[in-house]
């Protein structure tokens, strides 16, 4: 399987739950108009992805198809992360864009999500919810992973008797075989390792003007622990950001020994 465009999607004959949320949603709030805008503006610029979603029911049968999807992956390893980024690319239009809670780190913790963003979030929990189960991973969609060079599934430990009766995400949150990553000095405290098998993105200077780019957006370090009692201690260190493609590795490590002070989640 070599990369395609997404889709055509068929219309079904009702839509899942969480996709008649939306409709309803949309409808109740005389949103119909600025979301056919946003799907047009999002096909006009001519991103492949975009090519059999062209109007607003292009889009409610894309989300369909979506919400209860096998993932698979092509030869490039890139199928998974252009289903994901279909959906948002939509939303990020300017039509629809301030129907959304802002991300700001300066607001933690953060407002109440408007009624679009609860959605957005209700649907990664539905789409979740089916990748939870066995039929998220078929013998046909398995196969395509081990295709994908870029997702090495023969670096991993696979569980007795096979990944089949597994689901998706226990297959996405697979674990190394021994020895495939080894410790530089696990024994060093003055050793720091990496956290995540990921794509080193950058380092920065930790003071209260450094910004920061994370999923796009810019945030400073200052903000980014401001609520924090422990953020003087951190300055004239160093920052670093890293990215997890959906083929990597998606279990994270302490980079140091030592004990976990304090931990916060930021919505995004």
């Amino acid at each position: 399987m070599t990369e395609q465009p997404l889709g055509p999607f068929p219309k079904p004959e009702s839509y899942q739950p969480i996709v008649q949320r939306l409709k309803d949603m949309i409808e109740r709030n005389n949103w119909k108009d600025k979301f056919e805008r946003a799907v047009h503006d999002a096909y006009k610029t001519g991103v492949e992805d975009m090519t059999n979603i062209s109007s607003l029911t292009d889009y409610y049968n894309f989300l369909n198809y979506f919400v209860l999807w096998v993932p698979k992956e092509d030869e490039t390893g890139a199928f998974v992360y252009n289903m994901l980024g279909t959906m948002y690319f939509v939303l990020d239009q300017k039509t629809v864009r301030d129907f959304q809670s802002p991300i700001k780190p300066s607001s933690y913790p953060p407002p109440p999500l408007t009624e679009l963003s609860k959605w957005i979030v209700d649907f990664a929990g539905a789409m979740g919810q089916f990748l939870d189960t066995p039929q998220s991973l078929t013998e046909e969609s398995l196969q395509t992973f081990y295709t994908a060079e870029n997702y090495n599934v023969d670096a991993y430990v696979v569980p007795e008797g096979g990944w089949l009766g597994h689901s998706f995400n226990e297959f996405f949150a697979r674990k190394f075989l021994p020895g495939t990553r080894p410790i530089d000095g696990p024994s060093n405290p003055a050793v720091i390792v990496s956290a995540a098998d990921s794509t080193f993105d950058g380092s920065w200077d930790i003071n209260t003007d450094s910004i920061v780019y994370l999923k796009g957006l810019p945030w400073t370090i200052g903000e980014l622990l401001a609520d924090s009692k422990y953020a003087n201690d951190f300055a004239g260190g160093k920052f670093m950001h890293a990215f997890l493609s959906p083929y990597d590795y998606h279990r994270q490590h302490a980079p140091v020994d030592g004990k976990v002070l304090e931990a916060k989640v930021i919505p995004g």
